[in-house]
């Protein structure tokens, strides 16, 4: 196996553009970090390939600035393997890789070998499930209506925002740019309420759009409120609309350890197609 690096990300995505729009949900962490480079021309990102023979086993970006790294692998075959060359690589290099994040699977063999290479621990700080939506099921939907955000329910917004990340052990902590998020997404209309009796119950966001599909995220019901169906209606009729808009998927990431709601966004159409992690050198060894 061969390591291909580019500093160029549309040669990246050119390259390899049919592996990642085959498996475009799944590939959404990679995606969102070359689209970000195609339109910043960022010297931050880095891109690269494991190939052989003409066969694809491995994508991956660096982020230089945060020493993260973004693993998505093109096929189960050799993935160890390509895992583990990634690893040496990436430490005869002297990368020192600081967080990783892609497939639990892929990200266990990384963390092997690179761990024989470079002293300190990782910890697993996210575990999610990515699950894909391209068409609704006819299903019975828990009373009430959905509606826009208002510019005055930016503090709403940005308190639910933070309460979802702090249940997914996310790190994105800051209230002032939470605050500030929060107004961005309701000027662009993509914050949706869902009311039952005059209270807001339940929120999701329209998050990240795809060449094909759109991220769905933030989503969020208060625990008062919680398992009368609320977040999933919410969800259903948002994605309904981006289904109606001509997008052929919508996609989001669901937190392993709550399967109710893996369950209950599976009633509405969505199915699980892969997992992502998020891994954390915590101590290093001088």
């Amino acid at each position: 196996m061969r390591i291909i690096e580019f500093y160029d990300a549309n040669a990246f995505y050119n390259q390899y553009r049919q592996i990642l729009l085959e498996r475009e949900a799944a590939g959404q962490s990679l995606l969102y970090y070359i689209f970000v480079a195609m339109e910043t021309e960022t010297a931050d990102l880095s891109f690269g390939s494991l190939v052989d023979d003409g066969a694809v086993y491995l994508l991956f970006c660096k982020l230089t600035a945060t020493r993260g790294l973004v693993v998505f692998s093109a096929g189960k075959e050799l993935q160890a393997e390509a895992a583990h060359v990634l690893a040496d690589y990436l430490a005869d290099e002297a990368f020192l890789v600081c967080e990783v994040r892609g497939g639990i699977e892929l990200c266990a063999h990384f963390i092997e070998q690179y761990s024989r290479r470079v002293e300190g621990a990782f910890v697993k700080t996210t575990e999610m499930d990515i699950m894909e939506l391209r068409s609704l099921n006819d299903v019975k939907l828990a009373e009430g209506s959905q509606r826009l955000a208002r510019p005055d329910e930016a503090h709403l917004v940005a308190d639910w925002m933070i309460e979802s990340q702090l249940e997914a052990k996310s790190s994105e902590m800051d209230y002032e740019a939470m605050l500030e998020k929060a107004s961005q997404y309701i000027n662009e209309n993509r914050v949706y309420f869902f009311e039952k009796d005059d209270m807001v119950v339940s929120m999701v966001i329209k998050d990240k759009k795809f060449i094909n599909g759109v991220l769905l995220s933030y989503v969020y019901t208060p625990v008062e409120y919680r398992g009368e169906g609320y977040a999933a209606a919410n969800v259903y009729y948002l994605s309904k609309a981006l289904l109606d808009e001509g997008y052929e998927f919508c996609t989001m990431m669901v937190d392993r350890r709550n399967p109710l709601s893996v369950r209950s966004y599976e009633k509405i159409g969505y199915q699980v197609v892969d997992d992502i992690a998020e891994y954390r050198l915590m101590a290093v060894e001088q």
